[in-house]
């Protein structure tokens, strides 16, 4: 199979969607680089265990889940041994593309194993075929997952398929990738990240919601909060390592005469904009962060009377002055 030209994938994978539509599941979950790390079954506990992840034995209806790893093809033994050691009895069957199947004998849950890599970028429109059927799925709760434990990042390609579908509600409400909401990588433990529901069953889709959306939600879950801080101070930080710089850049144009061009954040100034006014902007851009902070108990008042006193002491600091106007530049992202 992976010596095989690679545009059979794409054919396989057509197969697997034309399959899929004409048998519908409640719930369709795709793993990424999800061949088991040991071959011990005792040793492969629920905290490692990606071939049915946890959260996914706690939902209703049928389940379809899709893995792809081409280290598979080493693990048909061990595989065969795991499902066997399930409640269900599980059936077996090898299509000719080297594709395994195993079907539980109550018909609820059926797992594919393919035995090649994804590739978000060739393989996009497969996934916009599944997004496609989980949304138009008459079930209310439909839904679909996807987890890469390859190492590589679903969240772009996550928010391009949420951009290419008009019904955005619906599409937070039953598409996520990425249970962890942007903590992933090939290790997290699946005793603790697990998709997060509100009180109707929908998905709490933490990565498309913005502070708004999000503030009702405030003390449901410790991961909301965790986000919010990550995502604030994360775009903190990208405004402080930006205007404060600029401002800096622009003394060395005009006081010493080197040449520099500014960042510019947002186009929200021009070299030629006073410091004055490129302080304004960044006092703007700050105290909305510091404000959600606040909120989710992140910003202590000491720090914020630091942010405040270098904000209006910014005329103090020179390239001579002790501290010069470097440690100012500085001083925003120390107090993280």
């Amino acid at each position: 199979m992976n010596n095989q030209d690679p545009s059979l994938y794409l054919y396989f994978l057509k197969e697997i969607t034309n399959y899929s539509r004409e048998n519908l599941m409640d719930t369709i979950c795709v793993g990424i680089g999800t061949n088991p790390r040991t071959n011990n079954l005792e040793q492969f506990t629920p905290r490692i265990d990606q071939l049915i992840m946890r959260f996914l034995t706690n939902l209703d209806g049928t389940l379809r889940i899709i893995h792809f790893d081409q280290l598979f093809q080493n693990s048909i033994i061990f595989l065969h041994e795991y499902f066997h050691s399930k409640d269900f009895d599980y059936d077996h069957s090898m299509e000719e593309n080297n594709m395994h199947i195993w079907r539980s004998s109550d018909h609820k849950i059926e797992v594919i194993i393919n035995t090649f890599n994804f590739n978000y970028n060739e393989y996009k429109p497969f996934l916009y075929d599944l997004v496609e059927m989980t949304m138009k799925n008459p079930n209310k709760s439909s839904k679909m997952f996807l987890q890469d434990f390859s190492g590589s990042s679903s969240s772009d390609i996550f928010k391009q398929l949420y951009n290419e579908f008009i019904d955005k509600d619906r599409f937070k409400k039953r598409i996520l990738f990425d249970i962890s909401y942007g903590d992933n990588h090939c290790d997290i433990d699946l005793l603790k990240y697990e998709p997060i529901y509100d009180k109707d069953g929908n998905i709490i889709n933490i990565m498309l919601m913005n502070i708004d959306e999000l503030r009702p939600y405030l003390d449901y879950h410790p991961i909301i909060k965790e986000h919010i801080h990550k995502f604030y101070t994360n775009l903190y930080r990208k405004i402080t390592d930006i205007i404060p710089v600029d401002i800096r850049r622009k003394m060395l144009v005009e006081i010493k005469n080197e040449r520099h061009s500014l960042v510019c954040y947002k186009n929200l100034y021009t070299i030629e904009s006073s410091y004055d006014d490129i302080i304004n902007v960044l006092r703007n851009e700050l105290t909305i962060i510091i404000n959600i902070l606040t909120e989710i108990k992140f910003m202590t008042p000491e720090k914020e009377a630091i942010i405040q006193d270098l904000l209006s002491s910014y005329k103090n600091y020179t390239f001579d002055s002790k501290p010069s106007i470097y440690d100012w530049s500085t001083g925003f992202n120390k107090i993280l």
